[in-house]
């Protein structure tokens, strides 16, 4: 019987004295040649199988095969006996391939008791085969023409037999079929990457964030078209459409403001002339008076022959960019106008000086230098303004929290407010009901001189400012309320951006950079907090209200430039879930996340996030509130009946309904797109910090009893030192009795925390699994050692 080479566990070796063979065994070695020639995995062991089996059956001194393709050219090849070359031992002999290129075609097989019998044989091979017997099978799938496999010699002479050419046209024929489903898989396999790769292609396209349309150039029909496009078009047009449709209710415009004809368009030169199109700025202006500044880069897509095919066009919105430049434009006016005031000032002040012909007196010098430093700590708190806001917007703004008793910093802010502000009404609450804060001092001082003056800008000077308190266990919440003009609702949603203004009606009392609310914003979410407004209307007041952390035992420093890693072990290398659609804002908080020192999990699906958040069990979830598959509060209640991870939602700025709703069904935090890096992170070590400290592996590291051990830390189990592999459930529930160890836990409440709230009165599913658990654990359930029964009421861990 042959046996199975180590080196190609599909190859034969047969010895001389298995050549004779009585029927019954024969037919058995030709079985057992066939079943790796069926199963053989890819083509060259295919092909190795045959050859060696067709030596095997037939006792043949040396044999070769080979396969080719549809144009003639060897394909694959194997060889088997004869000479050995040390480089190739496996290789057809070079004057052997031109006989079986020849042979491929042979209509029949070809069997010859000396190969000298056949003169094409001869003219074809250059080694003696005068003495030697041949046998050549072609090997056909179908009327194709695969290859052809040949033997020479025999061992111990003789001539090879019908029963020799019967088996190794028994062999050409499986070989024959092989080769054709093994082409057959590649080709499937290929056409399925190609459709996967096709698919990547698709998702990356409808997920970009330019604008990207490909138009066929012989029938000027929409070949690809993704949402951005759709968007920018103000068109539904699909794949299929005339490239028109897109077009429609449209003028395209130059820079300079001259107007495109519709065969000048960027798309139309590249697949017309063969332009590479690279940034040209046009203008869409549409029918209701609306427009959209673009960047449109276009090139052209060849065929293999050099013809055009289609059109490629890329396009960009720069909107945003061309309202950035307006916002920097109006700042850069806002702040020189700004700084001419106190620079007046002081050049009034000393030019007065400078050209008096006659002394001041020493109280009118006094008068003037103090105009200079006024002056000059106006000017001076201005450019801390612009630089502060520099820092928040990178991200790089350092704050240093220590306890600080609530009412003493109230108190100081009011007092540094009315010496500027003399005969202002402000009422603070009693400080002795005041909490102690975890804050930076000196910042928070400047978030109350802000909100004060924002008041007292917008206010009466006769009506009151009343400044309250409230807390709850993590935190304190400030308001500041004003009677003042109240705040156009439509204000609401841009109060807190930089050079946003409330009131813009000329009052030189209400000048300013617009950039305290922006700056105070920046400081409260350093802390961890977030900051709002509210007002029931104009003329009704306003209220300005923020949140600061109470103060712990252990204080937790910030993380920021300048500032000390946190004291606090939660957050190093806590891994945070993440999920949202929009690819640039989830690239955005990874990175700033991992810089951090957390581990980001990104995640792509509402299946995949529920997957993680069961067995990863992440420290914090980021979650947006709208993606494509599924509501954010939906998906953020799915993770709520497995865990009780802090989860914070990525907020739409112009959705606060949404946003009162998530946080009314529960959710930790919300952070409003677009958020800075330093937001980000503060309200992340804050969710971190205030996470409640329940879980066993927060008390211990891990459990012992008899040979059982829990690490609670890496989610490890042995027993006798051997890892014992649980399910995400099954770790659940033995987790469940290892935190009550000596408590019993009913089948319900074994129910609730390990599958979730909506499973009940379902014994017989905690009893199969426990029947599982135990197996893995290996015990007993006759004499258990870890996890003990409490007969029709549920189980209990035994005590460490």
């Amino acid at each position: 019987m042959g046996k199975v080479a180590p080196e190609r566990q599909v190859a034969l070796v047969v010895s001389p004295s298995e050549l004779r063979l009585p029927a019954a065994d024969y037919l058995s070695l030709l079985a057992n040649i066939s079943s790796p020639i069926v199963s053989s995995p890819n083509l060259p062991n295919l092909l190795h199988a045959v050859i060696d089996g067709a030596r095997a059956v037939t006792g043949a001194c040396y044999g070769a095969l080979e396969v080719f393709d549809r144009a003639g050219r060897v394909q694959v090849s194997a060889a088997s006996g004869g000479p050995q070359d040390d480089k190739a031992p496996d290789a057809v002999r070079q004057e052997d391939v031109e006989l079986l290129a020849w042979l491929r075609h042979h209509s029949r097989p070809l069997r010859l008791e000396h190969a000298s019998a056949h003169p094409r044989i001869v003219a074809l091979s250059q080694h003696a085969v005068a003495s030697a017997a041949f046998l050549g099978i072609p090997i056909r799938c179908g009327s194709e023409a695969l290859g052809a496999l040949c033997v020479m010699g025999r061992t111990g002479g003789g001539e090879f037999t019908a029963t020799d050419e019967n088996a190794l046209v028994l062999l050409a024929s499986q070989a024959a079929l092989a080769i054709c489903n093994t082409e057959r898989c590649q080709r499937e396999m290929a056409a399925h990457a190609e459709v996967e790769a096709g698919q990547r292609l698709q998702t990356l396209v409808e997920m970009s964030p330019v604008g990207v349309l490909v138009v066929d150039a012989a029938t000027e029909r929409i070949a690809l078209v993704n949402r951005e496009m759709q968007r920018l078009t103000r068109s539904p047009c699909v794949p299929g459409d005339p490239v028109d449709q897109c077009r429609r209710g449209i003028v395209y415009r130059r820079a300079d403001g001259s107007m495109y004809a519709s065969n000048e368009l960027p798309i139309e030169r590249a697949m017309r002339e063969g332009e590479n199109v690279r940034a040209e700025e046009v203008r869409f202006e549409f029918a209701d008076g609306g427009s959209a500044p673009t960047l449109i880069s276009a090139a052209p897509v060849y065929s293999p022959e050099g013809q055009i095919r289609a059109g490629v066009s890329i396009i960009q919105d720069i909107s945003p960019l061309e309202d950035v430049e307006r916002l920097r434009s109006e700042f850069l006016g806002m702040v020189s106008h700004e700084l001419k005031t106190p620079l007046a000032a002081i050049k009034g002040a000393a030019a007065t000086v400078l050209g008096s012909p006659e002394p001041f007196s020493p109280v009118e010098t006094r008068e003037l230098f103090s105009i200079i430093n006024n002056q000059s700590d106006r000017l001076r708190g201005m450019v801390d303004n612009v630089l502060q806001m520099a820092s928040i917007e990178s991200g790089s703004l350092s704050i240093s929290p220590a306890p600080v008793e609530l009412g003493a910093l109230l108190r100081d802010a009011v007092a540094s407010f009315t010496r500027v502000e003399g005969g202002r009404d402000i009422r603070v609450p009693d400080p002795r009901d005041l909490p102690t804060v975890q804050v930076d001092r000196a910042r928070i001082l400047q978030v109350m001189a802000n909100l004060l003056s924002n008041a007292a800008k917008f206010s009466q000077p006769e009506s009151p400012i009343t400044i309250s308190a409230e807390r709850d266990s993590t935190q304190v919440i400030v308001h500041v309320r004003d009677q003042g003009r109240g705040i156009p609702r439509e204000k609401l949603p841009h109060l807190f951006r930089k050079f946003s203004r409330i009131h813009e009606n000329g009052d030189s009392r209400l000048s300013g950079t617009g950039l305290g609310l922006a700056i105070s914003k920046g400081i409260v979410e350093a802390h961890g907090g977030r900051i709002w407004a509210e007002t029931p209307g104009e003329g009704l007041g306003s209220t300005f209200s923020f949140t600061l952390p109470l103060a712990m035992q252990q204080p937790v420093l910030a993380r920021g430039a300048g500032a000390e890693a946190p004291a606090h072990r939660v957050t190093e290398r806590a891994q945070v879930l993440i999920m949202d659609d929009e690819v640039p804002t989830l690239r955005y908080v990874q990175r700033h996340l991992r810089q951090a020192g957390y581990q980001p999990l990104p995640a792509v699906s509402a299946a995949e996030v529920v997957t993680l958040v069961e067995h990863k069990q992440p420290a914090l979830v980021l979650l947006a509130l709208h993606v494509t598959e599924v509501n954010g509060i939906d998906l953020f209640r799915r993770i709520r009946a497995i865990s009780s991870v802090p989860v914070i939602i990525l907020a739409a700025s112009d959705d606060q309904d949404a946003t009162a709703r998530a946080l009314n069904a529960g959710v930790d935090d919300y952070i409003t797109k677009p958020f800075s890096s330093s937001e980000l992170l503060a309200r992340v070590a804050a969710a971190l910090r205030h996470r409640p400290n329940t879980d066993a592996n927060e008390e211990r590291p891990s459990f012992a009893v008899g040979g059982l051990t829990v690490n609670f830390a890496e989610r490890r189990v042995t027993v006798g030192g051997h890892e014992v592999h649980l399910t995400a459930t099954e770790y659940k529930v033995l987790r469940e009795l290892v935190v009550h160890a000596g408590q019993v836990l009913t089948h319900d409440q074994l129910l609730r925390r390990a599958w979730g709230p909506e499973y009940s009165q379902e014994p017989e599913l905690v009893r199969s699994l426990v029947r599982h658990l135990r197996q893995k654990l290996g015990e007993d359930a006759r004499r258990p050692r870890y996890i003990l029964t409490e007969r029709q009421v549920g189980y209990h861990m035994s005590r460490a």
